[in-house]
């Protein structure tokens, strides 16, 4: 049996938030960091799926910006087909 790759990255979303990554959410995803009331929480949210966005644009080809989210009824995120 052969090992599965697996890849981990480490950031940190404790620091300034900078305009490119509120840039590279949705809609959908400006509007859940809107909802969140601490400005700390909406910080780390922004920098987390920012963070997010460029790394499965880096895998994928697919331009940060321009990927799909579809999610489960339990919320579990995927790539949308054709992203």
């Amino acid at each position: 049996m052969s090992a599965t790759p697996c890849r981990v990255w480490a950031f940190r979303n404790d620091c300034e938030l900078e305009a490119t990554e509120l840039a590279l959410l949705d809609a959908d995803e400006r509007a859940q960091a809107a909802r969140l009331k601490a400005k700390v929480d909406r910080d780390a949210f922004i920098k987390t799926r920012a963070a997010l966005r460029s790394i499965l644009g880096r895998e994928t080809g697919i331009p940060p910006r321009d990927i799909a989210f579809r999610y489960s009824v339990w919320g579990k995120p995927s790539i949308e087909a054709g992203g």
